[in-house]
């Protein structure tokens, strides 16, 4: 097993995003390079899920130092990152979407985070949208009644406040809190919780994934936080996108 030195293992997973995955992948380099909170020691793992669009030749091109793997298929975002998490050598690891940037020091900053608050497992921060308005990520964990409020489309009325609570509408999203699922776009783990838990349940091929794998932290006994330390942008399900067109 290789020595566990780095601060942190950032792995994303592209999927016929090229541009938008290079994107991510400046982000993430500037925000490493350019930090004026802490120094970090990091590796950035790319995970390319059978791409057609030349995303493996440009990031190899572009990003030398990025840990390329290139899958011959689509194998899914549970299994690729599983794939990443073998190699990972941080302390805490990133799971990172390719439609996303990063901004500032929010990498430096989740990591402070984590190491000041040993009992929390797993981080998730601040998501813009494309126009800077703030992403509702983070959510309640699906249960009988929350799936009942989205099927039937209450969840959508402003009144009363327990409508919304699946996907917590009233909050904004700028106080710390305590959360049962953080999205997988920006989710932070230390390793512990990875080795206690185990990788993703390769059960899952695209959604879903991180929902179950919170539930298993918090059976676990970690405590799953949102903070506003940083922010980042989430396009938003342009995989997802690709593979109906």
């Amino acid at each position: 097993m290789k020595k566990k030195c780095k601060d942190l293992s950032i792995i994303v997973v592209n999927w016929n995003t090229r541009d938008m995955t290079c994107d991510c992948l400046r982000s993430v380099f500037d925000s490493l390079l350019n930090s004026g909170f802490t120094t970090i020691e990091a590796e950035v793992i790319l995970i390319d899920n059978g791409s057609e669009d030349g995303s493996s030749d440009a990031i190899s091109g572009d990003f030398p130092d990025v840990i390329l793997i290139k899958n011959q298929e689509n194998r899914g975002f549970a299994a690729a990152n599983n794939q990443g998490f073998k190699i990972a050598q941080g302390r805490h690891i990133l799971l990172l979407n390719s439609d996303t940037l990063i901004h500032g020091d929010a990498l430096s900053e989740s990591i402070v985070y984590l190491d000041n608050h040993p009992q929390v497992g797993a981080l998730g921060i601040k998501a813009l949208n494309a126009d800077g308005t703030t992403q509702m990520t983070c959510q309640q964990f699906p249960s009988l009644t929350n799936m009942f409020l989205m099927a039937s489309g209450l969840w959508k009325l402003k009144w009363p406040k327990f409508l919304g609570r699946y996907h917590m509408t009233d909050w904004q999203r700028n106080t710390e809190r305590e959360v049962e699922v953080i999205s997988g776009c920006y989710l932070m783990v230390r390793r512990e919780v990875l080795e206690q838990v185990g990788p993703f349940d390769e059960v899952f091929f695209f959604f879903g994934e991180e929902t179950d794998w919170c539930d298993r932290m918090r059976r676990a006994g970690w405590t799953l936080m949102f903070s506003p330390l940083g922010t980042f942008t989430h396009y938003g399900s342009v995989s997802a996108k690709t593979s109906k067109s």
